[in-house]
């Protein structure tokens, strides 16, 4: 939110969005097995069991439907629920201070963090995030220059979402590369 941190601490905080250690796949087949009630080898003609990305959320598996569609698999962190619960207490007492010794004009830090807690919430929920992408996707179908991943709502719970896998460079790391300067706009 760089209209809330000053650039340079939201650039550098970009890191937390994708480079977080995996957790292990024992954890993915229980949390299929719970959401789905089948081990991933069983929905999927192939399943990579090392996630190709990891995030604070969750962390990203590639597998192969039976018609050897390839899928990018998402899979929420075990425990996330309760380590934001934790985040959301602190974030509230940090609010409340700051609302009484550090004034903003445009909000008050106590919406803010309502904001924030109400966004990340909806995070949380991959059915949230599958039912704005098939919106979208259903929408932009004859817009050539719109790329939006069609969802696999059969394979998709709260905790897991399956979409169609698209190549592509990570914003974060787009960021990143430009802040550093590896990458410029003509590169990009």
């Amino acid at each position: 939110r760089v209209d809330v941190l000053p650039k340079e601490y939201a650039i550098e905080m970009i890191s937390l969005f994708d480079d977080i250690k995996p957790f292990p796949y024992a954890d993915v087949e229980a949390i299929f097995l719970r959401e789905l009630g089948a081990m991933p080898h069983k929905l999927f003609k192939d399943f990579q069991k090392k996630p190709f990305a990891s995030a604070s959320f969750g962390q990203v598996h590639a597998a192969k439907l039976d018609n050897d569609h390839i899928v990018a698999v998402k899979v929420l962190r075990p425990g996330i629920e309760d380590k934001i619960t934790a985040d959301f207490f602190i974030i509230d007492i940090i609010a409340f201070l700051a609302d009484l010794f550090i004034k903003v004009d445009a909000l008050p830090w106590k919406e803010f963090a309502k904001e924030f807690k109400k966004w990340t919430r909806n995070e949380l929920d991959y059915q949230i995030e599958a039912e704005n992408m098939e919106i979208i996707y259903k929408t932009s179908l004859d817009d050539k220059h719109i790329v939006i991943p069609k969802v696999y709502p059969h394979l998709s719970t709260k905790r897991i979402l399956v979409e169609d896998y698209i190549e592509g460079i990570p914003l974060s790391r787009v960021f990143l590369g430009l802040k550093d300067g590896r990458l410029t706009l003509e590169k990009l």
